[in-house]
């Protein structure tokens, strides 16, 4: 088991990538997963050093494969190409690859409209923000948006309509039956909109933009594609004559928390559960999500919360979207590798 190690754009001698740009994206995950980057006292490693270490076996001018690390037999991967100027990558992911164009044991197809967000800018030329949150199985990646200045100081520099950041996840997860190994998967929006801002969406489904859908691909089933259908934002028991936490700005139900976790006396927490055909399937691996409030960015910063009680000792990285700090990401264990 594993705690996750955060990697920042402002970090001393971070990687810069710019939009449009699968060069600077391989060399940013080459930095964080692979190699590290700076030097004492500001160095920032790779999550595990040495053979269980994340690898890019394959490369050409349009993308990358990036494969997991640890001390597992199965290391899957996601094939991450060819760029968008509107601010996104396409995937898909499989066991492994034979090259950068043959996958062997894909457990998703490529499908149109598969995509990530990558970070928007109005120009080739300005640097986007960004963080990675990963441990040697398992990553969280949000993008930022930067239309205002050449090196961007804050998350988001477009103050205005703060906050259009984009995330996605990729790696195991925390399965609900411990002895199963085959728990990857994969979390990203799936639109047919090419903007920037239909890349900005949840990773729960109960709650999303214009109607997108998240796209959900789970590594222990062949092909499972269920665009919006795999993943609920919390295990909760309904009960319609309470209005004490409601799920969301646009949710038109009301739901009284089941097990929420209190932090800081401010917010009650839960975990982000995966369930399938009314299956537990496990859990987001440090993902919480605050069910009776949300968490606004100050002009664009992305703000680290102490913990206290259960997760006194660790900090909480917000993580956001459509202009509301939904998540909070621990750097304590995950509960995964």
């Amino acid at each position: 088991m594993a705690s996750p190690t955060i990697y920042k754009w402002t970090d001393t001698d971070a990687p810069i990538i710019f939009r449009n740009d699968i060069s600077s994206m391989q060399a940013l995950f080459q930095a964080c997963l692979i190699d590290g980057y700076s030097t004492n006292p500001t160095r920032k490693d790779p999550p595990v050093a040495g053979a269980n270490k994340w690898t890019i076996p394959y490369s050409d001018a349009t993308g990358f494969i990036l494969q997991q690390g640890g001390t597992q037999t199965r290391k899957c991967g996601i094939k991450i190409y060819n760029p968008n100027t509107s601010g996104y990558l396409n995937w898909t992911t499989a066991v492994s690859w034979s090259d950068i164009n043959t996958p062997i044991g894909s457990w998703s197809s490529g499908t149109t409209n598969d995509r990530l967000a990558s970070g928007f800018s109005n120009s080739n030329t300005r640097q986007l923000p960004w963080i990675i949150i990963a441990t040697e199985r398992a990553m969280y990646c949000q993008f930022g948006y930067n239309s205002t200045t050449t090196i961007p100081q804050l998350f988001d520099s477009l103050i205005t309509t703060s906050t259009n950041n984009g995330h996605w996840f990729f790696g195991d997860y925390k399965p609900e039956d411990v002895g199963q190994t085959v728990n990857q998967m994969m979390c990203a929006p799936n639109t047919t909109s090419a903007a920037y801002s239909n890349m900005c969406q949840n990773f729960t489904t109960t709650i999303s933009i214009s109607g997108n859908g998240k796209k959900i691909i789970a590594g222990n089933f062949t092909n499972l594609d269920i665009p919006g259908g795999l993943v609920v934002n919390t295990m909760n028991l309904r009960d319609s004559a309470s209005t004490a936490f409601v799920i969301g700005s646009n949710s038109t139900s009301t739901y009284r928390p089941y097990f929420p976790s209190p932090l800081n006396g401010a917010l009650y927490l839960d975990v982000l559960r995966i369930i399938s055909d009314r299956s537990i399937m496990g859990e987001f691996p440090g993902l919480l999500y605050p069910l009776n409030s949300e968490i606004y960015p100050a002009s664009g910063i992305i703000p680290e919360i102490d913990g206290t009680g259960t997760y006194t000792g660790e900090k909480m990285l917000v993580f956001t979207s459509n202009q509301r700090g939904k998540y909070l990401i621990r750097d304590g264990e995950w509960g995964v590798d």
